[in-house]
């Protein structure tokens, strides 16, 4: 086999490749005579077709299928000759004449590559680790917003309507001197928007340091659905105050604490400690690999796949999509803003595919891989709430086209693994000592830690095929 190849443009390379005629022959009568054993015609009997026939009747059938075989395996073969890593769909050239086993089969394929980097001098990297402990400011901080989540609201009898206050009233809406709607009891809080529908704009400065009572007007602008014909058209809102209720915060007491399912206001303390001394030790890692990772860009210079820069660009602006579609932004409003977001979106795409070939390097000059154990204990233990066992889990995931990306992700997660151990590491001083047992309960705050979801795999190219033109 003769491999000649030619850069032509960013990763990307050209391969002219030529088949020996002795392979191109020695292949086809392979499959002339594995069809001469399989083959029953009428007057033959099986495995007795003379080869003159089946080359006759199944002749151009074979040379298609056999000149598929080679450009397929040699193409294959070429890349591990050379030692390319191909990514995306290669581009195939070849001559459309009929297979002659006398003469070398000759083909050109245009395929891009992922870059040779010769990695080095990545262990014993030097990172400070963030403070983990958590301080007592922040156990309080949880404290107070369980207090606000578990708050009842009491009516106000004495004093006047404050900001975070909910409001009982009565209202009527008038449009051209006329009483368009009208609503004995309606429920809003000073924050809202709208009150029973209708936008209303300064809402508080209207409502702020009144009491129960008391008749605001403020005008609108009426929305659909208030009266037919009454879209779009301006009126007043007429707002009489019936009453108005305050959030009232449990008190700390261990009463309170038992309420929530804990022994005592220190148990629950506890609790929390643990979960946010998790969170910590959690983002506390994060922060090391960002520090490795921007030393391991500072090391390494290399061109990336256009292909594969693009595929994740598409990827990290539909999470942007999806971010500011929960915001419930207009969809130009979205468009807008993701136009303005186009250049950091890039730079983000890149820095991710960079630091995952960077990785990909390392976890091949360690020999880093992940066994298919691993991956099952894996898939095994992050189903289980689910009620899925770890064949169906698997298969879902294979189904879903998601496990090439898990497997990535845990090796991936092995590298940074790796990296970390190496490193060398300098801890920040804590700013308070560490509170809580070790023995606590998982904690109350109900903010589930973010599920590490796997990356998508660096594309990896298929072979060529006629219709790859």
């Amino acid at each position: 086999m003769q491999v000649l190849i030619e850069d032509v443009g960013i990763c990307k390379k050209k391969l002219a490749v030529e088949v020996p005629p002795e392979d191109v022959s020695g292949r086809l009568n392979e499959r002339i005579e594995q069809m001469r054993r399989e083959l029953a015609l009428p007057g033959f009997r099986r495995g007795r077709v003379p080869r003159r026939i089946v080359e006759l009747r199944f002749g151009k059938e074979l040379r298609g299928q056999v000149r598929e075989e080679l450009i397929r395996d040699y193409y294959k073969k070429a890349l591990e000759e050379k030692g390319l890593d191909p990514v995306g769909e290669p581009e195939l050239e070849a001559d459309e004449a009929t297979l002659d086993p006398s003469k070398a089969l000759s083909f050109k394929v245009t395929v891009e590559v992922k870059p040779k980097i010769e990695v080095s001098d990545y262990k014993g990297l030097t990172v400070t680790r963030p403070a983990s402990d958590p301080l007592e400011q922040e156990i309080d901080q949880r404290i107070e917003r369980l207090r606000v989540a578990n708050a009842r609201m009491a009516p106000v009898d004495q004093g006047k309507i404050e900001e975070e206050d909910q409001i009982i009233a009565s209202i009527a809406v008038v449009v051209d001197g006329k009483e368009a709607m009208t609503r004995e009891r309606t429920t809003f809080g000073l924050t809202s928007p709208r009150v029973a529908g209708i936008p209303v704009k300064r809402l508080p400065e209207a409502l702020l340091g009144k009491v129960a009572g008391d008749e605001v007007s403020v005008p609108v602008t009426l929305p659909e659905g208030i009266g037919e014909g009454l879209a779009g058209k301006e009126g007043t809102l007429r707002i009489k105050v019936t009453e108005f209720r305050r959030a009232v915060l449990p008190e700390k007491t261990d009463q309170w604490a038992k309420e929530m399912g804990y022994d005592s206001l220190q148990a629950l303390r506890d609790a929390i400690a643990v979960e946010l001394r998790g969170t910590k030790e959690n983002s506390a890692r994060k922060e090391m690999l960002e520090q490795i990772n921007q030393q391991l860009l500072a090391r390494y210079s290399f061109d990336i796949p256009q292909s594969i820069l693009e595929t994740r660009i598409r990827t990290v602006t539909a999470r942007h999509r999806e971010i500011l579609a929960s915001s419930r932004l207009s969809p130009e409003e979205i468009d807008k803003q993701l136009d303005q977001l186009a250049e950091p979106i890039r730079a983000e795409a890149e820095k991710s595919v960079r630091i995952q070939l960077i990785y990909e390097a390392i976890a091949k000059k360690e020999r880093i891989l992940i066994t298919e154990e691993e991956l099952d204990k894996y898939i095994a233990d992050r189903y289980a709430s689910q009620g899925l066992d770890a064949a169906s889990a698997r298969e879902q995931l294979d189904k879903e086209g998601l496990l090439d990306g898990l497997r990535l992700q845990l090796r991936f997660d092995k590298v940074a693994d790796f990296l970390l151990n190496s490193a060398h590491i300098s801890a920040e001083p804590s700013e308070a000592k560490a509170a809580g047992s070790a023995e606590a309960q998982a904690g109350p705050s109900g903010e589930p830690a973010a599920d590490a979801k796997p990356s998508e795999p660096l594309e990896q190219g298929p072979p060529p095929s006629e219709g790859a033109k």
